[in-house]
């Protein structure tokens, strides 16, 4: 088996687990990460699934929001905390959306652009939210 050919059995594996963890009337409580190590942290203590907080990620890596982390850096560091965890892995939205990008007409192209980043990075689902604010 090639290389990608593991990644995409992993990642459908993946998928298929948060898929089996949204019970009916169980709700599924989902950690805020920001990288790697806080990952690790919380797949060890026993968490089911991992989320990642645009400001979360953005605040550690120096920038105040999640619209102006740059893209590049907002991948790699996906990148990492996919491999950090055997866990399903969200990413927010908000990590590759800059501010200009939020008109509705801008969701045709953001769906496909977040299908394609999870591929690469190996995230199992898009927490895509558009109009909500962390402020």
């Amino acid at each position: 088996m090639t290389l990608a050919a593991m990644k995409m059995t992993d990642q459908t594996r993946k998928a298929e687990h948060f898929r089996a963890l949204h019970i009916p009337g169980t709700p599924l409580l989902l950690f805020n990460i920001w990288d790697a190590g806080s990952a690790k942290a919380v797949a060890a203590a026993g968490a089911k699934a991992i989320a990642t907080s645009s400001w979360s990620v953005a605040n550690a890596s120096g920038f105040s929001d999640g619209e102006q982390i740059p893209l590049a850096l907002a991948i790699e560091n996906l990148r990492r905390i996919v491999q950090a965890t055997a866990l399903p892995v969200t990413v927010e939205s908000k990590l590759i959306v800059t501010g200009e990008a939020k008109a509705p007409s801008y969701l045709a192209t953001l769906i496909p652009l977040v299908l394609v980043l999870m591929t690469i990075t190996g995230a199992v689902y898009p927490a895509i939210d558009l109009t909500a604010g962390e402020r």
